[in-house]
Order: structure tokens, then C-alpha cells, then sequence
């Protein structure tokens, strides 16, 4: 049940979608090493719990295609590194160590490891994501997310103060995104992000059924490459409250995270 519970509270980044298609070349290619840590409370029959969790990814893309109104991108994780602390006990789950690859627990992870997921995105949505043998990927592979890699508005608008908007519906998911270019450099440009949270996720973890919802915000800035237009780094703090749902139990919980990417 532990192990269930921390693949459920792995917060995947929820800021999507940027303002028109995506200004790079079809086969450009670069890596993403992100770094989400969790501060959790949950309730679950009765017992109260804190729980602390860092999630290290690092995952390889590759824009295949770019049209008038979308893209396609192939995602590959190469590294998955998950820590956890609660009560008073430390657990440690990484896919470069031996030891590690023998337990059952880390089944999930090595099986989306080094596995191409492709990913097609029209006007800004994600319309097509390629599922492992229907695995939910428990880690922060930034699946739901790949548009925050790339700036995507006109170069006519880098300028401090210009600002824009999206409204975006997943399912039953809704996510709001205010952007605002804070300052820039001759080689970089700044971006502060503001996100209303508000998502209904359903998935099926080791043949548990599970609902989330989760309602939330979240602030923080990305800096881009001014000529290239893709993400240097990103630096956020997120709060969310919401409840998980399966056919044994619902569990409150609310999440305080801060979520790190670094691009080369």
C-alpha cells in the first residue's frame, strides 16, 4: 500500500500550452533532468500521515515532426531516481543501482525505462500518448507537460511586461496559465508562470483502480534561449489539496512541492 500511495502523490508538473506552434525543427534533440520534492500529509482509515519525496528524472526528447498546428516528440527516461521518508524510515529507489533493479517495487519504474513513449500535440492538446503495456507512468517524465519546452510565441513579443494566457481542458481537468515575460538578456528571456489547478485524473496502479482530484496553484519562472526559443531551466512552488480514491479507502491529502528542470 505505501508503494501505491507514493506512485499516486508523484505530482506531475500541470503547467501546459503555450500561445501557437512550436518555433524549432523536426529532430532537434535534448535532455531534461527534473527534480520534484513533495511534502505530503494524507489521511488514510483514520491514520494520519507525513510523507517526504523526491522524484529525479532524466529523460531524453526528440522533436519527429512539426506542422502549422502542432507536433510530434518522442520521449525516452534513461534515469529514475525516487526517494521517500515517512515514518521516521527513509526509502531509496534508483534505476542505476543493482540491489534495486531485484525489488518488486521498482517494477513500475524499470518498465517504462529506456522505452520511446510518443507523444502527438494539435493546437496545443495532447491528442495521442503512446501507454506501456497500460502502465501509469508513476515518475516525472513531463508527459502532460511538453510544451513548456518551447516558447512559443511570436519574436516580435519578446518584451518585458508582454503577457498571455490559456485555458486548457484535459478530460475533466482544468488547468489556467498567466504568463508574463519578466526581463530578458541577449541570450536568454525570462518568464514568470501562474497556474490555477483544478484535475480529475483516473488510472490503474498494480490493478488498483484509483481517482484523484486535486485543486491547487502554482508560481515560479522558466528561462528560455532567446535564439533557439527552447527551456534553460525551470523553478516552481505548487501547493495542492485533494483526495485519492480507490474501492478500499479515501485519502485527503495536501501537497507543498518545489519542481527544478534543468535542459542541456
Amino acid at each position: 500500500m505505501k508503494i501505491l500511495m507514493i506512485f499516486c502523490l508523484i505530482f506531475f508538473s500541470t503547467k501546459m500550452l503555450s500561445a501557437q506552434c512550436i518555433p524549432v525543427l523536426a529532430g532537434t534533440k535534448f535532455t531534461a533532468i527534473s527534480t520534484v520534492k513533495n511534502a505530503t500529509d494524507m489521511t488514510t482509515l483514520d491514520q494520519h500521515t507525513e510523507m517526504q519525496v523526491v522524484n529525479e528524472t532524466t529523460v531524453d526528447y526528440q522533436v519527429k515532426s512539426v506542422t502549422n498546428t502542432g507536433y510530434s516528440l518522442e520521449l525516452i527516461p534513461r534515469h529514475i531516481k525516487l526517494s521517500t521518508k515517512d515514518f521516521g524510515n527513509e526509502h531509496l529507489l534508483d534505476t542505476d543501482s543493482a540491489i534495486d533493479n531485484k525489488m518488486p517495487e521498482i517494477a513500475n519504474l524499470l518498465a517504462i525505462l529506456n522505452k520511446p513513449q510518443n507523444l502527438v500535440v494539435e493546437n496545443h492538446q495532447l491528442i495521442s500518448n503512446t501507454k506501456i503495456d497500460g502502465i501509469v507512468t508513476p515518475v516525472n517524465t513531463n508527459v502532460n507537460d511538453v510544451d513548456k519546452f518551447f516558447l512559443a510565441i511570436n519574436p516580435i513579443n519578446f518584451k518585458e511586461g508582454y503577457q498571455w494566457a490559456d485555458t486548457i481542458k484535459v478530460d475533466s481537468s482544468i488547468i489556467t496559465n498567466q504568463y508574463t515575460i519578466n526581463s530578458q538578456t541577449p541570450t536568454t528571456i525570462e518568464v514568470l508562470v501562474s497556474t490555477n489547478i483544478n484535475m480529475k485524473l483516473s488510472s490503474s496502479v498494480t490493478g488498483n483502480n484509483i481517482t484523484q482530484t486535486m485543486k491547487g496553484f502554482s508560481s515560479g519562472k522558466r528561462s528560455y534561449n532567446k535564439r533557439s526559443s527552447l527551456l534553460v531551466s525551470e523553478l516552481l512552488d505548487i501547493n495542492i489539496a485533494g483526495n485519492i480514491e480507490t474501492a478500499s479507502f479515501n485519502s485527503p491529502f495536501t501537497i507543498k512541492s518545489t519542481s527544478q528542470i534543468l535542459v542541456k
